[in-house]
């Protein structure tokens, strides 16, 4: 992983196509709030498109703090698992657009890429979650990805 691109598996599982067959994939996203304390966001299939090797885009509820923490700071870390590991993506981001529904969308360019692998075991996943209305869920991701695609 030397290379300063994203991982292969995480074009197939944000690439904004097939969100039905992607309704339990998750990704982490931390911000700094104003006082320096860690913030954490869940993110779906539906909120994240990789747009290249090494740029993707973000889609957060434009009144969050998650959303005031990337504007202001104009950084996350990103994490998700691949290949038996969690992979850290580093971001630097610029805002992009409001999107529909009150979200706001973000570019994110990858500054730096780190594994966190134990030799001992493989991961499998980072946060698990059954949606309580699928069809409304996947309705409403389609909608987010057509905007991230869109925007900017």
């Amino acid at each position: 992983m030397s290379e300063m691109i994203f991982p292969g598996a995480w074009h197939a599982l944000f690439d904004g196509t097939a969100l039905e067959e992607k309704l339990s994939v998750s990704a982490l996203l931390a911000t700094t709030d104003e006082e320096g304390w860690p913030h954490v966001s869940f993110l779906s299939a539906g909120e994240v498109l990789v747009t290249s090797r090494d740029q993707m885009r973000l889609t957060v509820w434009g009144q969050s703090t998650t959303a005031a923490n990337m504007q202001r700071n104009g950084r996350a870390a990103f994490f998700v698992v691949a290949d038996g590991m969690v992979v850290e993506a580093r971001l630097a981001l610029e805002t992009l657009a409001a999107g529909a529904g009150g979200r706001a969308i973000f570019a994110a360019s990858l500054a730096t890429l780190r594994p966190h692998r134990a030799p001992y075991a493989e991961v499998e996943g980072l946060i698990a979650f059954r949606l309580a209305d699928p069809s409304g869920t996947l309705d409403r991701w389609r909608e987010q990805v057509a905007a991230m695609q869109e925007a900017g």
